[in-house]
């Protein structure tokens, strides 16, 4: 059983070996099958970042999707997006997959244009593909050619490949 959720406690339950044990908005924990111990427990993000769903795979690996103000998210070399796409007061859709001990990132991503966009839900299939929906006010959120409504605005949904690096297809 998988946890994701906000806290402000500078003492949450972190695990040995964790993603990261400083102090965020978020966290994300794993239990056992009873749920009477957690195999993991991570802060998630960082201050002004929300999680919002998470989805594992066939493998373990966790995903989250949510959104950060920060221009500094932690983002993974070869990801879809890196470096900063976050607007002034606004924030920009993130898209992270944890290996299956909840120890390191397999890939961080932002996932937006120049105006908010925020990821509200995101789903994974048995190749790895994320699915990734949420809510955009850009009008240059990435959309891939051939989608069936490019307004760029509004709704969004997106299928990740399993690496993070590339968008399979994207529609606004």
């Amino acid at each position: 059983m998988y946890v994701l959720g906000s806290t402000t406690s500078t003492d949450f339950p972190t695990t040995a070996g964790a993603l990261q044990r400083t102090p965020a908005n978020g966290y994300l924990a794993k239990l056992n099958p009873t749920g009477t111990a957690l195999v993991y427990a991570t802060y998630w993000g960082d201050t002004t970042s929300n999680g919002r769903s998470v989805a594992v795979d066939n493998a373990g690996n966790a995903y989250v999707a949510g959104y950060a103000s920060n221009p500094n998210f932690t983002t993974t070399p070869g990801a879809f997006q890196t470096g900063t796409k976050v607007v002034s007061g606004g924030s920009t859709a993130v898209v992270q997959k944890l290996n299956a001990t909840g120890a390191a990132l397999v890939y961080s991503t932002f996932l937006g244009g120049t105006q908010p966009s925020y990821a509200v839900a995101i789903a994974v299939d048995s190749s790895g593909n994320a699915y990734v929906t949420g809510d955009t006010f850009a009008s240059d959120f990435p959309v891939t050619a051939g989608a069936f409504q490019k307004s760029q605005a509004g709704g969004f949904v997106t299928k990740l490949n399993p690496a993070g690096s590339a968008l399979v297809y994207s529609r606004c």
